[in-house]
């Protein structure tokens, strides 16, 4: 490993034709400089979006004494991101380094589960690249890059779930707790799980047949009317009145181009073979007793939310493929060739979504020596020259 590890530190970019052999070559070890690849990546991305204010927070922070830190986070359930920035903002450690660890932390853990899952299923190994290149593309890399909190949750809350049903490791359940104070939007997602746990089994056209009253049935009306209900405090109200009635639920979509939604569609398309594969699945064991009810809350999300379908979409990805892989025998190749059609589709949809912004980015000292890439963080003043309060930068046109 000696060759990826010198180009690496030469120039990322051009170590990665070595990385990828190696990895096809089934060493093991690439993946981690893959991981690393993508976390530079990730690194040198502008922060615009939801970065923009979790960056801006990082600057707050480092105004902020202890006390004044914890009435801060007094009123905030998903507290774990907060907290690292608050200890990075006093260490004096660049904003960057915190989303470099979640993108390297995501792709660790989905290529652990990759070789897991080669363990477990030796079908799999007779399409190795093939299902290492499915995982690979599973990872919704801007997610996790410009959301932080839920792209990581999300893959953390996998990563548990994996855990919890296939490997019986009580490890998981801890992921999965630590997801839901990254994000508190995975709190239905760790319900059902629970719900999947101690139920019997629910044959799949009663799933069919409930997500198809749900799509019918829900609305935005009662999506807000069930926000409403419960006593979850002014802010977070309306936060989540943002996603089932207000601007984030849908109408954010129409200040965008028609090629625009529909690039937001097809980042999420490996979903659709996946929950018909779920569906056909007669499986009984608990994991898919949880895919399946996810089905119905995806149902029930796209009667009620853009936002909240597109996000339990990217959930349903990981948690569908790692059904399919570990079911796989030779007959579902066709099918498997169609999730990699879908993967590659999804990875060119998010270059699309996101071509506005990388023109402003850094991505360019992957060609330069890491050591160039690892000290290039964006300044405060450089995010107030080029980036607007709403996280859109100033010299794109949207």
């Amino acid at each position: 490993m000696a060759l990826p590890l010198f180009t690496f530190c030469i120039s990322p970019a051009f170590s990665l034709p070595f990385i990828f052999y190696y990895i096809f070559r089934r060493r093991y070890e690439a993946m981690t400089f893959l991981s690393l690849f993508m976390a530079l990546c990730s690194m040198l991305w502008p922060p615009v979006g939801d970065l923009y204010r979790h960056n801006m927070m990082y600057y707050e922070f480092q105004k902020m004494n202890i006390e004044q830190f914890v009435v801060f986070l007094s009123t905030r359930f998903d507290f774990v991101l907060y907290l690292i920035s608050f200890l990075f903002a006093k260490l004096g450690l660049p904003f960057e380094y915190i989303r470099a660890i979640f993108v390297f932390t995501t792709y660790q853990m989905t290529f652990w589960i990759f070789r897991d899952c080669l363990r477990r299923n030796p079908f799999l190994g007779k399409s190795y690249i093939l299902f290492f290149l499915l995982f690979y593309l599973s990872v919704l890399f801007f997610l996790v890059t410009q959301g932080l909190r839920y792209g990581f949750a999300i893959y953390l809350f996998a990563f548990g779930t994996y855990l919890c049903f296939i490997d019986k490791n009580a490890m998981g359940l801890f992921c999965v707790i630590l997801s839901i104070f990254i994000h508190y939007s995975l709190i239905p997602y760790l319900l059902l799980l629970l719900i999947a746990k101690f139920i019997v089994n629910i044959s799949s056209f009663k799933i069919a047949f409930l997500s198809v009253i749900c799509i019918f049935t829900f609305s935005s009306s009662i999506g807000e009317y069930v926000v409403n209900i419960f006593p979850i405090g002014d802010d977070l109200n309306e936060a989540l009145l943002a996603y089932t009635s207000g601007y984030w639920s849908g109408e954010f979509l129409d200040d965008h181009s028609l090629f625009y939604q529909l690039s937001r569609i097809l980042t999420s398309v490996m979903m659709y073979p996946l929950i018909f594969f779920v569906i056909k699945n007669d499986a009984k064991d608990e994991i898919c007793r949880y895919a399946k009810l996810l089905i119905v809350l995806i149902a029930i999300y796209y009667a009620i939310s853009n936002t909240l379908f597109m996000r339990i979409s990217q959930f349903f990805i990981p948690i569908g493929l790692y059904i399919f892989v570990l079911s796989y025998d030779c007959k579902w190749r066709k099918y498997s060739l169609l999730l990699l059609f879908c993967g590659m589709l999804s990875f060119i949809s998010q270059i699309y979504t996101f071509r506005r912004e990388a023109t402003i980015s850094r991505e360019y000292m992957l060609f330069c020596p890491v050591v160039v890439g690892l000290s290039s963080g964006y300044t405060y003043n450089w995010i107030i020259d080029n980036v607007y309060e709403d996280g859109a930068g100033k010299s794109l046109k949207y």
